[in-house]
Protein backbone atom coordinates (compact mmCIF):
# COMPACT_ATOMS: atom_id res chain seq x y z
CA UNK A 1 0.00 0.00 0.00
CA UNK A 2 2.73 2.63 -0.71
CA UNK A 3 0.19 4.47 -2.76
CA UNK A 4 -2.31 4.56 -0.20
CA UNK A 5 0.13 6.02 2.01
CA UNK A 6 1.68 8.28 -0.32
CA UNK A 7 -1.44 10.04 -1.30
CA UNK A 8 -2.25 11.18 2.52
CA UNK A 9 1.11 12.38 2.82
CA UNK A 10 1.05 14.77 -0.36
CA UNK A 11 -1.48 16.15 1.14
CA UNK A 12 0.15 16.39 4.08
CA UNK A 13 2.55 18.43 1.74
CA UNK A 14 0.04 20.57 0.71
CA UNK A 15 -1.62 21.29 3.59
CA UNK A 16 2.03 22.52 5.29
CA UNK A 17 2.89 24.08 1.93
CA UNK A 18 -0.53 26.35 1.92
CA UNK A 19 0.44 27.09 5.98
CA UNK A 20 4.49 27.95 4.64
CA UNK A 21 2.47 30.49 2.29
CA UNK A 22 0.69 31.69 4.93
CA UNK A 23 3.21 32.13 7.08
CA UNK A 24 6.03 34.05 4.57
CA UNK A 25 3.26 35.88 3.49
CA UNK A 26 2.18 37.45 6.97
CA UNK A 27 6.18 37.65 7.34
CA UNK A 28 6.39 39.64 4.17
CA UNK A 29 3.35 41.86 5.49
CA UNK A 30 5.40 42.59 8.76
CA UNK A 31 8.88 43.05 6.72
CA UNK A 32 6.76 45.58 4.52
CA UNK A 33 4.82 47.88 6.78
CA UNK A 34 7.10 50.64 5.99
CA UNK A 35 5.12 53.76 5.07
CA UNK A 36 4.70 54.85 1.64
CA UNK A 37 4.70 58.42 0.12
CA UNK A 38 1.10 59.14 -1.04
CA UNK A 39 1.60 58.25 -4.18
CA UNK A 40 4.09 55.65 -4.27
CA UNK A 41 3.76 52.36 -6.70
CA UNK A 42 3.51 49.00 -5.28
CA UNK A 43 6.15 47.62 -7.66
CA UNK A 44 10.00 48.49 -7.85
CA UNK A 45 11.56 48.76 -4.23
CA UNK A 46 11.82 46.54 -2.34
CA UNK A 47 8.21 46.88 -0.77
CA UNK A 48 7.28 46.53 -3.74
CA UNK A 49 9.24 43.38 -4.10
CA UNK A 50 8.12 42.13 -1.21
CA UNK A 51 4.02 43.07 -2.29
CA UNK A 52 4.34 40.95 -5.25
CA UNK A 53 5.68 38.20 -3.32
CA UNK A 54 3.02 38.15 -0.71
CA UNK A 55 0.64 38.72 -3.63
CA UNK A 56 2.32 35.29 -5.60
CA UNK A 57 2.34 33.44 -2.05
CA UNK A 58 -1.86 34.47 -2.12
CA UNK A 59 -2.12 32.98 -5.44
CA UNK A 60 0.04 29.82 -5.75
CA UNK A 61 -2.52 27.55 -4.17
CA UNK A 62 -5.49 28.60 -6.56
CA UNK A 63 -4.35 29.81 -9.34
CA UNK A 64 -0.31 28.35 -9.95
CA UNK A 65 -0.12 30.03 -13.34
CA UNK A 66 -1.01 33.91 -11.92
CA UNK A 67 1.75 33.44 -9.15
CA UNK A 68 4.08 32.05 -11.54
CA UNK A 69 3.34 35.37 -13.79
CA UNK A 70 4.63 37.43 -10.54
CA UNK A 71 7.13 35.49 -9.81
CA UNK A 72 8.59 36.15 -13.16
CA UNK A 73 8.10 40.00 -13.07
CA UNK A 74 10.21 39.72 -9.71
CA UNK A 75 12.98 37.43 -11.69
CA UNK A 76 13.05 39.50 -14.41
CA UNK A 77 14.41 42.58 -12.21
CA UNK A 78 16.12 40.74 -9.51
CA UNK A 79 17.06 37.45 -10.90
CA UNK A 80 18.61 36.17 -8.15
CA UNK A 81 15.78 36.70 -5.35
CA UNK A 82 15.86 33.85 -3.21
CA UNK A 83 12.27 33.90 -2.30
CA UNK A 84 11.07 33.85 -5.53
CA UNK A 85 13.09 31.45 -7.17
CA UNK A 86 12.31 29.22 -4.34
CA UNK A 87 8.57 29.91 -4.51
CA UNK A 88 8.62 29.37 -8.67
CA UNK A 89 10.64 26.25 -8.06
CA UNK A 90 8.32 24.77 -5.48
CA UNK A 91 4.97 25.95 -7.96
CA UNK A 92 7.00 23.28 -10.63
CA UNK A 93 7.38 20.86 -8.39
CA UNK A 94 3.41 20.92 -7.50
CA UNK A 95 3.06 20.49 -11.03
CA UNK A 96 5.31 17.30 -11.60
CA UNK A 97 8.06 19.83 -14.01
CA UNK A 98 11.19 18.46 -11.67
CA UNK A 99 13.82 19.53 -13.80
CA UNK A 100 12.27 23.46 -13.58
CA UNK A 101 11.48 22.76 -9.86
CA UNK A 102 15.12 21.73 -9.38
CA UNK A 103 17.04 24.49 -10.92
CA UNK A 104 15.14 27.37 -9.26
CA UNK A 105 15.41 25.54 -5.78
CA UNK A 106 19.43 24.66 -6.44
CA UNK A 107 19.94 28.13 -7.57
CA UNK A 108 17.68 30.20 -4.52
CA UNK A 109 20.59 28.04 -2.31
CA UNK A 110 23.09 29.52 -3.89
CA UNK A 111 22.04 32.73 -3.98
CA UNK A 112 20.46 32.87 -0.58
CA UNK A 113 21.90 29.71 1.06
CA UNK A 114 20.65 31.13 4.67
CA UNK A 115 16.95 31.40 3.11
CA UNK A 116 15.85 28.43 5.07
CA UNK A 117 12.84 27.24 2.62
CA UNK A 118 14.61 26.87 -0.52
CA UNK A 119 16.46 23.63 1.57
CA UNK A 120 13.16 22.19 2.68
CA UNK A 121 11.67 22.52 -0.56
CA UNK A 122 14.45 21.12 -2.42
CA UNK A 123 15.20 18.47 -0.43
CA UNK A 124 11.03 17.18 -0.86
CA UNK A 125 11.94 17.33 -4.09
CA UNK A 126 15.20 14.99 -4.19
CA UNK A 127 13.14 12.79 -1.98
CA UNK A 128 9.99 12.10 -3.64
CA UNK A 129 10.45 13.24 -7.13
CA UNK A 130 14.42 12.26 -7.97
CA UNK A 131 14.31 9.52 -5.04
CA UNK A 132 17.91 11.08 -3.76
CA UNK A 133 17.27 9.67 -0.13
CA UNK A 134 21.00 10.73 0.86
CA UNK A 135 21.38 14.26 -0.67
CA UNK A 136 17.33 14.70 0.50
CA UNK A 137 18.62 13.75 4.26
CA UNK A 138 21.27 16.13 4.28
CA UNK A 139 18.92 19.07 3.14
CA UNK A 140 16.41 18.20 5.76
CA UNK A 141 18.87 17.76 8.52
CA UNK A 142 19.86 21.23 7.49
CA UNK A 143 17.11 22.83 7.56
CA UNK A 144 15.94 21.66 11.18
CA UNK A 145 19.31 22.67 12.37
CA UNK A 146 18.81 26.28 11.20
CA UNK A 147 15.12 27.46 12.90
CA UNK A 148 12.71 25.92 10.34
CA UNK A 149 9.17 27.04 10.84
CA UNK A 150 6.90 25.94 13.32
CA UNK A 151 4.73 24.49 11.20
CA UNK A 152 7.00 22.46 9.20
CA UNK A 153 8.92 21.06 11.24
CA UNK A 154 6.85 17.72 11.48
CA UNK A 155 6.56 17.81 7.95
CA UNK A 156 10.70 18.06 7.71
CA UNK A 157 11.03 15.52 10.41
CA UNK A 158 9.00 12.81 8.88
CA UNK A 159 10.63 13.47 5.46
CA UNK A 160 13.67 12.92 7.07
CA UNK A 161 12.44 9.90 8.55
CA UNK A 162 11.72 8.51 5.14
CA UNK A 163 14.64 9.82 3.49
CA UNK A 164 16.81 7.85 6.06
CA UNK A 165 14.76 4.48 6.22
CA UNK A 166 15.31 4.55 2.04
CA UNK A 167 19.09 5.49 2.38
CA UNK A 168 19.42 2.38 4.49
CA UNK A 169 17.90 0.19 1.93
CA UNK A 170 20.06 -2.84 0.57
CA UNK A 171 19.95 -2.24 -3.79
CA UNK A 172 17.30 -4.40 -5.46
Amino acid sequence: PRLSWRVPRRASLVAGTALVLLAAALWLVDRSVAPRLPGGTVTGGSNGTSAELQQASALAATDPAAALAILDEVLASQPDQPEALTDEGWIYAQGGFVVEAMARLTKAEKVGPAYDAAHLYRALVLLDDEDRPGPAAAELEWYLAHGPAPALVAVARTALVEAKAKGNKPEA
